[in-house]
């Protein structure tokens, strides 16, 4: 990849990420999956599930401190990523979810 690549790919991620590894639940519809949550930002996450959903599907995703409404970005590999509907203190949210968490 090129510096310029680099560059327009960079600016797509607006927030910091915080590296985690809780689950969580995606709700699609009227359907529940446990997910695990790869990182989590103000805007979004990344979420690791054996049924991703569409890109630009309507979800919610719950977890400790976590009930936000969401769409769906990108979908890869059983990876995708969300956009939240609002913004989240993703440090409070990896806390709670997180025991081990340092932070």
């Amino acid at each position: 990849m090129n510096f310029s690549a680099r560059m327009s790919f960079g600016r797509l991620r607006r927030y910091d990420r915080f590296v985690t590894a809780f689950e969580a639940e995606m709700i699609i519809g009227s359907e529940r999956h446990a997910v695990v949550v790869g990182d989590i930002s103000v805007g979004g996450a990344l979420v690791r599930t054996v049924n991703p959903p569409l890109v630009g599907s309507e979800i919610w995703l719950r977890a400790v401190g976590l009930n936000m409404p969401a769409e769906v970005r990108w979908v890869r590999d059983g990876l995708c990523g969300v956009q939240f509907g609002e913004q989240v203190d993703p440090h409070a949210i990896v806390r709670d979810n997180a025991p081990d968490y340092q932070g």
